[in-house]
């Protein structure tokens, strides 16, 4: 485990795939979402957010994912602060084995107890570094006498034959004691004191929010108001410019520009009806019956889009679409994605797409991604048929090639096709997560180990998860020469996490 991944403090104990647990409980009861779908993004993104505040492994990652939640742009000083936290890791990781250096650096994250979690931690793995131990004692003495004497116990019963700083804790202990110490064996000076409450895991989660939310304040996007006026009571206007000049100037489609035309005249609402929108998520009318509007965002339930403002073409996705079916429920949508595309979305340029249980053809798929920004892709039974004359499905490395930009990829199919080229797939970066579920195809592991070394980000997670159908024999031949590269990468500490049925390694 990463010292320096964030870690909360919860009853059981320390997490390291927070993450990922918080995503997979998201996405299950994100399926049941209700009325008040816009308070559960919210409760996760505000979990997630707190993420950023700290220097760890994964923070572009949680970074892709916390921009995918939110309602609105990203503003700089958070995006500016993240990329400094990103760097201070680095610094952090290069100087292990200069404590000082490595103790400063730790205190640059302005977070007493990021620092405690991570120096404790790594004095865990080793306990002889006399050098960090006392750096840390003097530490605490300015910033925690009574946490300082804690230490100062631990110490002592580590180097018991340090008398020198027994007695600087003897000493030490007459001035800030006594302290609470659960030696059976405690010294004469150690006195017992009753224990001291210390703050939870949430009340240290709400700080960091806090921390969080003041680099944001300053850059409040404009609030977005759905269109709602009489069109029937529009006067002419006295344009200072040529009205083809105007008629120019409305039919333009560039948000945020136009989202502001649109609300200070009905003029150019007349002419270009279309409401932009950050972010679209669609879900099931089974638990959804109208739609909401938060900031520059909607949440739409599908059965809506037969009904004004959304009966016309007129949907424009500038970032995030989401578009989820529950496939569980015997009753389907009303209207799936396909005649969205068709009826309902003007253009998507949305950078993070998720979509769940839909079929698609390659032509739409292309107007979902075929700007070619897009930078998260989650796919969940999707099937890309290459035209609508007969059932060839893309395969995937099919699908990858057409967003080279990507970052973030998971798709679960497990009628999935693969050309097992994936080493020949050209992507402008390297990748931070792959993942592919309900595998029911042979993997050629020489290709996806080519693949991993050549766009495995360093700390990233790569993972394949086979149908329970599949031939163990196989899958077991996958996993370990899977497992003996990547136990050969170098350097070791940028090796990715590799997923192997339900485990991380």
């Amino acid at each position: 485990m990463s010292p320096y991944f964030f870690m909360y403090i919860t009853q059981g104990g320390i997490n390291e795939g927070y993450h990922l647990k918080i995503y997979d409980e998201f996405s299950e009861r994100y399926k049941n979402v209700h009325s008040s779908a816009f308070s559960l993004i919210e409760e996760y993104s505000k979990k997630h957010s707190i993420d950023l505040m700290l220097p760890h492994p994964e923070l572009k990652q949680y970074l892709l994912c916390y921009e995918k939640d939110r309602f609105s742009p990203l503003t700089k000083d958070l995006v500016k602060y993240v990329e400094k936290m990103q760097q201070l890791f680095l610094k952090i990781k290069a100087s292990e084995s200069d404590s000082p250096t490595w103790f400063n650096l730790l205190k640059e994250a302005n977070d007493p107890e990021y620092l405690k979690q991570n120096v404790e931690n790594f004095l865990l793995k080793n306990l002889s570094n006399q050098k960090l131990w006392k750096i840390y004692i003097n530490y605490l003495k300015e910033t925690d006498p009574k946490e300082m004497l804690q230490v100062y116990s631990k110490y002592c019963r580590c180097f018991l034959e340090d008398e020198e700083i027994k007695e600087k804790y003897k000493n030490e202990m007459e001035i800030y004691g006594p302290i609470f110490v659960k030696w059976k064996n405690a010294f004469d000076f150690e006195n017992v004191a009753e224990r001291v409450q210390t703050p939870t895991g949430q009340e240290y989660c709400d700080r960091l929010f806090t921390k969080k939310r003041k680099l944001e304040e300053n850059e409040k996007p404009p609030k977005f108001v759905c269109p709602q006026v009489d069109m029937n009571k529009i006067f002419s206007q006295d344009w200072s410019l040529p009205k083809p000049i105007i008629r120019y100037i409305a039919s333009q489609t560039h948000p945020p520009t136009s989202e502001k035309l649109l609300q200070s005249c009905k003029y150019f609402l007349k002419h270009n009806s279309v409401l932009y929108c950050y972010k679209t998520t669609f879900v099931h009318e089974r638990w959804f019956g109208n739609y909401e509007i938060k900031e520059n965002s909607f949440l739409i339930s599908i059965s809506s889009l037969n009904f004004p403002p959304f009966n016309k073409k007129n949907i424009y996705i500038s970032n995030v679409l989401i578009f989820h079916d529950a496939s569980f429920i015997n009753t389907p949508c009303s209207t799936n994605l396909s005649e969205a595309i068709k009826n309902n979305i003007f253009q998507c340029d949305a950078k993070f797409i998720d979509i769940s249980n839909q079929n698609l053809s390659e032509k739409e798929f292309q107007f979902l991604v075929g700007h070619g920004n897009v930078k998260y892709l989650v796919l969940d039974d999707i099937h890309i048929f290459e035209n609508s004359e007969n059932n060839d499905e893309m395969a995937l490395e099919e699908i990858l090639e057409m967003t080279p930009k990507l970052e973030y990829v998971s798709i679960s199919n497990s009628n999935l096709k693969m050309s097992n080229t994936f080493s020949k797939v050209e992507f402008t970066q390297k990748l931070i997560y792959f993942s592919i579920g309900r595998c029911s195809v042979i993997v050629n592991a020489d290709d996806y180990c080519t693949f991993l070394k050549k766009y495995a980000a360093p700390f990233s997670r790569f993972s394949i998860i086979f149908e329970f159908t599949f031939d163990k024999t196989l899958k077991k031949d996958f996993e370990e020469t899977i497992k003996n590269f990547v136990n050969d990468w170098k350097p070791v500490d940028e090796r990715p996490k590799i997923g192997l049925g339900r485990k991380w390694h």
